[in-house]
């Protein structure tokens, strides 16, 4: 797939054609007196934006799809690389992105144009926390925002938006140095989705959102170890506002000797080529999220880790050492100090394997399964090894404690996992018995990428409008965008009367091949002169085409008496 060299301006009068970088004709709005209106096209050089869409499981859709705070709906194509490109026009410099993940699931991030050739704002995970957020403060819902035919009335400014994003990067700074990404801005660097640099990163650790709470899970690329950074933090966080609150402390760490070993296969004897002391703790929380965790030996700074497993090797044989961990939160805040933990190096080599974990529990849903078991004595462990099976390979993680959250799944598919215990020499356990799960949701199609039939919807649960003044309602197309659907509506009375509260008009919406611009219904609500309480009544979608499925059938209609 070529990255298209036309956009689509699906809502409002106006129609935009474009070669990459150059605008050849330009629309701006009905009446706006431009010069450059559709009839009178001149060749304008106009700021390109830019960007790449990344997630783990892929885009349902190769578009991008930009809302203007005027409502305005535009697309652009994304290439095989996950880039996309959207010329810049005249009549908005300010945009709400989204790519569709399918089963109703959407990435979001905002962009801002500015007059340079080249602004980028990319789409992943972490854009996304950034604009939930921004929505979540000030009590609305993202997805409804996007879907209504209305333009976003308060739109983001980009200082806040920067303030957010900044604050947000600052949890996984750590984890990008390990990645060695240690100058890069997620949201703006230029990178392809090609799973190496910026890509593997994202792909790896990626912001986890259900039930309006966000978590980040970050993989260290070089032991698999996993680690909890965000621990379900409510949308309505700001990450831009000043954190004062520090993190918990680290508990129950471990300060076991090490030694690595290898087998001499002519003389059947075990050689230590490497001696130290294993710190293992289990990860600890914050309001916001982890940044690090500084480890100290008899209370001189050592090192920091965003993961909870350090390696001492500059220890001296036959010597005790005193080990703390202190927790540091995003914005600096240090948690109270570990219990002490007193360590030293091995006096012989250790070849005995632990015991093997429990039995697994799984849980899952269409975009993550967490795995939980026990152990009979994790004092003397570093980590547990979780394979995982599927149809797409397998997958290895190590934690240190006694779940994974594993958020690399797709939707509809069997994954199955097994368990195995590591102490700080590598001795391993056997592996315990094998538990399976199949993820809730649809499987995605590989050839059409169609996750989820089209569903059509009201966007609204309820609107409301005064007496002597028109209502309006949206019905928005989600999923499967190809063909036609249509749907019917009628309205109903509830304590409003038709043609004495409100004029009643039923009607049929029609969206064509690719069309997912929200339909409006406009209702106009009567004068009278009584004095009375609110009245109801109701939008009700029925009828819908043969491929389309109803979600969200009725919208409420409440008239505000005036007098």
């Amino acid at each position: 797939m070529k990255l298209s060299s036309s956009i689509r301006l699906i809502s409002g009068t106006a129609v935009l054609l474009a070669s990459v970088g150059i605008v050849t004709a330009c629309g701006g709005g009905s009446g706006s007196g431009n010069e450059n209106e559709i009839g009178n096209i001149s060749n304008v050089a106009l700021p390109v934006f830019a960007g790449t869409v990344s997630t783990p499981k892929g885009i349902a859709e190769p578009l991008v799809t930009f809302k203007s705070p005027d409502g305005m709906i535009s697309e652009a194509p994304v290439d095989e690389s996950g880039r996309f490109q959207l010329p810049g026009t005249q009549s908005g410099d300010r945009y709400l992105m989204r790519a569709d993940l399918g089963n109703g699931n959407y990435i979001y991030s905002f962009a801002y144009l500015s007059d340079s050739s080249n602004n980028r704002q990319n789409i992943h995970s972490y854009t996304d926390l950034v604009a939930r957020t921004w929505f979540a403060d000030q009590g609305q819902n993202i997805d409804s925002i996007f879907a209504s035919g209305a333009g976003i009335e308060n739109f983001a400014a980009r200082e806040i938006i920067s303030a957010i994003d900044i604050n947000v990067q600052a949890i996984v700074s750590d984890v990008l140095q390990v990645y060695g990404l240690e100058d890069v801005v997620l949201s703006t660097a230029e990178y392809e989705a090609t799973d190496i640099g910026i890509d593997r990163f994202l792909n790896e650790n990626p912001v986890i959102i259900k039930d309006n709470r966000a978590t980040i899970v970050v993989n260290d690329p070089n032991t698999n170890l996993q680690a909890t950074a965000v621990d379900r933090v409510r949308l309505n966080t700001t990450f831009g506002e000043v954190d004062i609150t520090p993190p918990t402390q680290p508990q129950n760490l471990r300060a076991l000797g090490s030694s690595i070993t290898d087998l001499n296969s002519e003389s059947d004897t075990n050689t230590t080529i490497d001696e130290a002391i294993v710190l293992a703790w289990t990860t600890a929380t914050d309001d916001i999220g982890v940044a690090t965790y500084e480890v100290f030996r008899d209370d001189t700074l050592l090192d920091h880790t965003p993961f909870p497993l350090y390696r001492d090797s500059l220890v001296e044989p036959d010597t005790d050492y005193i080990y703390t961990v202190v927790t540091v939160d995003e914005s600096g805040n240090r948690s109270i100090p570990s219990v002490q933990t007193s360590g030293r190096t091995l006096s012989s080599i250790d070849t005995t394997p632990p015991a093997v974990p429990s039995s697994a529990t799984l849980n899952g849903n269409t975009e993550s399964i967490q795995v939980f078991w026990r152990h009979n004595d994790i004092s003397d462990l570093t980590r547990f090894e979780i394979t995982r099976t599927s149809e797409d390979g397998i997958l290895v993680r190590e934690v240190t404690g006694l779940e994974l959250n594993d958020i690399t799944v797709a939707s509809g598919t069997e994954y199955c996992y097994t368990i195995v215990a590591v102490d700080a020499s590598n001795n391993r356990s056997e592996s315990n018995p094998v538990e399976c799960i199949t993820t809730s949701g649809a499987a995605v199609d590989e050839r059409t990428q169609a996750l989820i039939p089209a569903t059509v919807e009201m966007a609204q649960d309820s609107v409301s409008g005064p007496e002597d003044s028109i209502v309006s309602a949206y019905v928005s197309r989600v999923g499967d965008s190809s063909g036609e659907v249509s749907i019917d509506y009628v309205i109903t009375a509830g304590t409003a009367s038709a043609e004495e509260d409100f004029t009643a008009s039923d009607g049929t919406l029609v969206w064509i091949d690719g069309d997912i611009t929200a339909k409006q219904i406009d209702v106009s609500l009567l004068p009278d002169d009584l004095i009375e309480g609110p009245e109801t009544f109701s939008i009700v979608l029925i009828n819908s085409s043969a491929d389309a499925v109803i979600s969200n059938a009725l919208t409420t209609v409440t008239i505000i008496d005036n007098n």
